[in-house]
């Protein structure tokens, strides 16, 4: 045997060696070799959880390895995955699981079951924390919890506090309604859910934009937290804080929320709408506005129908209009507005309608306003007042133009009356009174039927010194600058003229005369107050709403402006006593009477002859004997005062019928007193003007020696 023969059986012996052990290794395998179930839980024993948290639980697995070289941290779980952590069972095709942090990662057809809650949840990707209980889920997300549906590309899941969450846009959806925003929170405890960032609730009967919004999947209620925009069929309505009860279609919204429909614009500090029965409830300063013809119905609350497009205010409730530089204000205790058609309405007031706008004003129980014709129909004692005149009658037609009165037809006892000074007033009455206007102020009347009218003339002072009582069929009256101008008469007529001196107390107005200042509006917000019953004082005043600025005063009437006192030097005694008699000298020359029989009217001549600085002189005379015979007269007379019986008496004794005899009339004897008290007057001043300059001459003589 050679040197190579010799190592043979070494090598056989040490192979038999090695089987021998292995086979004794094997044997002892064998012996002791756990089952499958045995196998799945040794793999799964880990270091201890000193966390107090439950671990994840392989539930099964078809294929379970461990690539140290792939992942040394993660065994590889392959083939119908099923986890178990608390209540939930995960259901994937893969998975990555880490034993040392209690997570996994799933792959595939990923499927969380929460039986407790009723929650399922779909993905494609699925990063679990056993220890924080926290899901992250990742495409094609969908999560359901009865009729409740969330779909998303992105979810956070919180089992612990039971709040999913997702960033990256998605949407909720229930039996009712389909939620859509970038973020949204979702809470699986009480199903509801807070939305964020373009926020869409779209159902079959509108569709909700907000900004923020809450919503109840168990009562259908979406809170309003931003703003928000919510379009249907019917309309429009903008809002920043409220809720909407989407099963019952029915929103209660706050802040001042508007709703437009069609031409409609209205909003309030807050309002109920019910869409089903196309009704709307505002309350606090509503405004309902109409776009198409410029006018708004304003009131503390409005009740509105989309469907009729019909509104009615209350409390303070008023229609507003500005379709031109001058605004219409008419307020009721009920004002409505009605949609004729899409340019057209009908605005009525019910209950102490008051209307004011710069150039005319009215009163009256109730009112209706067409727009298409511009013609406001007033009924009840209605009251219309124009500069210094006024209308009343059984009912009042006012024809607009342009915003503005064109004509005012008075309907059954028609009466105007324009007032002049203190007690004196034009009056026009008849069965029909027709007024026309021009650019706010009253340039002609027409009366018709049984027409009577009482002018009072006036010299270029404004002093009345006639009156004119006149009686026919119809009477054309024309006036400028507010003043009568020109009378026509037609028909069978009759009447009479007056020295203004001849006139009774009780003729100068008719004996169912009625002026009605305390009624009449005196500014926009005057329109609230009480209208009282004519001659019971100014009414009791509504509490008025905020300012808006709209306060307009009304010309002070021409009475009423205030008057520069006249300035004189003039020595009161030669004043005086130059004016007496040079009038009384020629009034007694002329007519043949006698100058005590004229001296007892020829102060009344002066008061309406003579200018306003004459009469304030005169009137502050202090002639002993001047007063002593009529003093008190001329001051009672200047006053207004009635005047004293004597003065009465003593202008009958010179009767009308004296002066007749002699060719002459009341006005021609006024004329020649005027004429002679200003020429005294002129005298009197260059008198007056020498006799300074005489004493200034005289205090300056012994300065000079």
């Amino acid at each position: 045997m050679n040197e190579g023969d010799s190592r043979h059986p070494i090598l056989i012996a040490l192979a038999l060696t090695l089987l021998s052990v292995a086979g004794l290794l094997a044997t002892q395998a064998r012996s002791s070799a756990p089952g499958t179930a045995g196998l799945l839980s040794s793999l799964q024993k880990a270091p201890a959880d000193t966390t107090g948290k439950e671990r994840i639980i392989i539930e099964h697995v078809d294929l379970w390895r461990f690539d140290k070289e792939v992942n040394p941290d993660a065994q590889i779980l392959t083939g119908n995955v099923v986890f178990k952590h608390d209540n939930a069972l995960m259901y994937c095709d893969s998975a990555l699981l880490y034993r040392e942090t209690n997570r996994f990662e799933a792959f595939g057809n990923v499927h969380i079951h929460q039986a407790q809650d009723t929650v399922d949840i779909y993905c494609n990707y699925l990063d679990y924390d056993g220890y924080t209980k926290l899901a992250r889920l990742r495409e094609l997300v969908q999560m359901e919890q009865g009729e409740n549906t969330l779909l998303t590309d992105s979810l956070d899941y919180d089992r612990m506090s039971g709040i999913a969450y997702y960033f990256d846009y998605g949407s909720v959806a229930d039996s009712l309604n389909v939620l859509s925003s970038v973020y949204a929170e979702y809470s699986t405890v009480d199903k509801t859910a807070v939305f964020y960032n373009d926020v869409v609730l779209q159902n079959d009967n509108f569709t909700l934009y907000s900004d923020t919004l809450h919503y109840d999947t168990n009562t259908k209620i979406a809170t309003i937290l931003g703003p928000t925009t919510i379009e249907g069929d019917s309309g429009i309505i903008y809002a920043t804080r409220g809720i909407y009860r989407t099963e019952e279609d029915v929103a209660t919204l706050l802040d001042r929320a508007e709703i437009v429909s069609g031409s409609r614009w209205m909003t309030g500090d807050s309002l109920i709408y019910d869409r089903p029965a196309h009704f709307a409830d505002l309350y606090g300063c509503v405004i309902l506005r109409d776009t198409a013809e410029r006018m708004e119905l304003r009131g503390n609350h409005v009740m509105y129908n989309d469907s009729t497009e019909c509104g009615e205010a209350i409390d303070h409730a008023y229609i507003y209009e500005y379709s031109d530089s001058d605004h219409l204000f008419t307020g009721a205790d009920r004002m409505q507005l009605i949609k004729v058609d899409s340019v057209n309405n009908i605005a009525k007031g019910i209950g102490n309608v008051r209307t004011w706008r710069r150039d005319a004003q009215a009163v009256a129980d109730s009112m209706v306003y067409l727009t298409r014709d511009s013609v406001m129909k007033m009924y009840g004692r209605p009251f219309v007042w124009s500069g210094l005149s006024q209308v009343t009658g059984d009912s009042i037609r006012l024809f607009m133009k342009n915003g503005s009165v064109e004509r005012a037809l008075i309907g059954e006892n028609a009466y105007m009356s324009q007032h002049l000074r203190k007690k004196y007033y034009n009056q026009m009455r008849g069965r029909e009174v027709e007024a026309y206007f021009h650019e706010g102020e009253m340039d002609s009347v027409w009366t018709r039927g049984n027409a009577e009218t009482i002018y009072f003339s006036e010299n270029k002072d404004s002093i009345q010194t006639e009156q004119t009582h006149t009686q026919s069929s119809e009477i054309l009256t024309q006036l400028e600058n507010r003043e009568v101008v020109r009378i026509l008469l037609l028909g069978q007529t009759k009447g009479r003229t007056k020295p203004i001196f001849l006139v009774e107390e009780s003729d100068l107005v008719y004996p169912d005369f009625v002026w009605f200042p305390e009624g009449r509006p005196v500014d926009s917000l005057d329109i609230f107050r009480r209208t009282p019953t004519p001659g019971e004082g100014g009414g009791d005043l509504v509490p008025r709403p905020p300012t808006t600025g709209l306060l307009q005063d009304l010309p002070t009437p021409k009475e009423e402006q205030p008057r520069q006192a006249a300035q004189s030097t003039l020595p009161s005694d030669s004043l005086v006593t130059a004016l007496t008699d040079s009038i009384i000298r020629t009034m007694a020359d002329t007519t043949g009477i006698s100058i005590d029989s004229i001296r007892s009217h020829v102060m009344d001549s002066l008061a309406v002859s003579l200018p306003q600085a004459g009469r304030e002189i005169l009137q502050g005379a202090a002639d002993s004997t001047l007063r002593a015979t009529s003093g008190q007269r001329l001051t009672d007379f200047l006053d207004g005062r009635q005047r004293p019986a004597e003065v009465t008496d003593s202008l009958r004794r010179v009767g009308a019928a004296q002066l007749d005899s002699l060719g002459l009339t009341p006005k021609s004897m006024t004329d020649k007193a005027e004429t002679m008290a200003r020429q005294a007057i002129t005298g009197l001043k260059k008198e007056a003007q020498q006799a300074t300059i005489r004493k200034e001459d005289e205090a300056t003589q012994p300065k000079k020696k």
